[in-house]
C-alpha cells in the first residue's frame, strides 16, 4: 500500500502476501480440530508477527527513497499517504457498518450502542480487523511529527519506550495491572478503552522500527545469513516467553504481544529485506502488493456471513480457513479486475 515509487522490493511484497495468509489463519483457527496445542502456537506466537510486518512496512517505505528528506517533503509525502489511508477507512467501514446495522437491527440498539460504535471509530477502529488503518495513519504521522525536533535514532527510542508500556499493559498485565499507580493508570486505560490496538500504542512503535531500519538498509541487504540466525534465534525466544506467559497467565486475554515480538520482528523485516527477489517481475509484486492488502481488509467480511451461517461450526477448522481463505481470495482478485473499470475501487487498496 505504502510502496515506494522509485525502488522496489520485491521481497517486501512477497512477504505480505504470507504476512495477510498468517492474518487470516489468525482469524480462521484452521488447527482447532487437529491439534489445539498446535493452534495456540498458530495464535500465540507464528501469527503475531503479520500485523507488525505491515507497520514495519510501512515506515520504512516512508523514508526509504529518501531518509534525508527535507522536512516539508516528508510532511507532503505524509498527508498524501494519510489522505489515502483515511479514504480507505471510511469507505471500508462503511462496507462492514452492514454488519453492525444487521446486528443492530436483531439484537436492538441503545444510544450507549451509537456512542461505543462512535468511540470504537475514532479511538480503536470502526470493526475487527480494519483498525489497522487508523492506526496506521496515527501511527505515521507520530513519527512524522517527532521527525520536526528528533532523530529518527531518537524517534526509534520513543518508540520503544512506548513499546515496553504496551507489553507491561497486555502480555504482562497479570503482573504490572496488579502494581499500584501503573496499575491504576492502566485500569483507568481500560475503562475507556478495550485495546491497545491502535496508532499510538502498536503502530507508532513498529513503524519507528521500519523508519530506522530505512535509515540503515544499505549496511544490512547482503547479510542474510545473519538475519536468518538472529530471527531463529528470537523466534525461539519469543515461543519460549509464550509459553512461559500462558502458564502464568500473565496476559489481558490470549498472548497477541511479547516483548520478544518486537525484536523478532525487526531481525525478520531485515532478513525479507536481505532476499534477492529478482526473479519476480514489477507487475507481478505490484499484483502481490494489492492482493495482501485486500485481502487483509477483506477476510473480516467472509469471516462475518460465515459465522452467521454456523459454518465455523459445522465445518472442519481446516476446511473452514480454506473456504474464508479461497473466497477472500476471490474477491480480492475481483475487485483488482473491475477497479480496471471502475476507478472508484481502487480508494479499497
Amino acid at each position: 500500500m505504502l510502496q515506494s515509487k522509485k525502488k522496489p522490493y520485491k521481497a517486501i511484497d512477497v512477504a505480505k502476501l504470507l504476512a495477510a495468509t498468517l492474518i487470516i489463519m489468525l482469524h480462521t483457527e484452521p488447527f482447532a480440530d487437529i491439534s489445539p496445542q498446535l493452534q495456540w502456537y498458530l495464535r500465540s506466537v507464528v501469527a503475531i508477527v503479520a500485523v507488525p510486518f505491515f507497520f514495519i512496512a510501512s515506515g520504512f517505505l516512508l523514508f526509504a527513497s529518501s531518509p534525508d528528506m527535507p522536512y516539508g517533503e516528508l510532511i507532503k509525502k505524509y498527508k498524501t499517504r494519510a489522505l489515502r489511508i483515511i479514504k480507505m477507512y471510511l469507505l471500508w467501514s462503511l462496507i462492514y457498518f452492514v454488519f453492525v446495522a444487521i446486528d443492530w437491527a436483531q439484537n436492538g440498539v441503545t444510544v450507549l450502542d451509537i456512542l461505543q460504535y462512535i468511540k470504537r471509530f475514532f479511538f480503536e477502529g470502526s470493526y475487527h480487523t480494519i483498525w489497522f488503518l487508523p492506526a496506521l495513519a496515527v501511527g505515521l504521522g507520530i513519527v512524522v511529527l517527532l521527525k520536526r525536533f528528533l532523530s529518527v535514532k531518537a524517534i526509534f527510542a520513543v518508540g520503544m519506550f512506548v513499546y515496553i508500556f504496551t507489553i507491561c499493559g497486555t502480555a504482562l498485565y497479570g503482573f504490572f495491572g496488579k502494581l499500584p499507580i501503573i496499575g491504576d493508570a492502566y485500569s483507568a486505560y481500560y475503562s475507556f478503552f478495550d485495546s491497545m490496538k491502535n496508532g499510538f500504542f502498536v503502530g507508532f512503535p513498529y513503524i519507528s522500527m521500519g523508519a530506522i531500519i530505512a535509515t540503515k538498509k544499505e549496511a544490512k541487504q547482503n547479510s542474510v545469513g545473519m538475519w536468518t540466525i538472529l530471527s531463529a534465534v528470537f523466534f525461539t525466544a519469543m515461543s519460549a516467553e509464550a509459553f512461559l506467559e500462558a502458564k502464568l497467565s500473565l496476559s489481558t486475554g490470549g498472548v497477541d504481544n511479547c516483548i520478544m515480538l518486537a525484536p523478532m520482528s525487526y531481525c525478520l523485516f531485515n532478513f525479507v529485506l536481505s532476499i534477492k527477489a529478482e526473479r519476480f517481475s514489477d507487475k507481478l509484486c505490484k499484483k502481490l502488493r494489492t492482493l495482501s492488502i485486500l485481502m487483509f481488509l477483506s477476510q473480516r467480511i467472509f469471516i462475518t456471513i460465515g459465522r452467521y451461517l454456523s459454518l465455523d461450526t459445522r465445518l472442519n477448522s481446516l476446511v473452514w480457513m480454506i473456504l474464508i481463505f479461497s473466497l477472500t481470495v476471490l474477491f480480492s482478485e475481483a475487485i483488482i479486475k473491475l477497479s480496471e473499470k471502475v476507478s472508484f475501487l481502487k480508494i479499497l487498496y
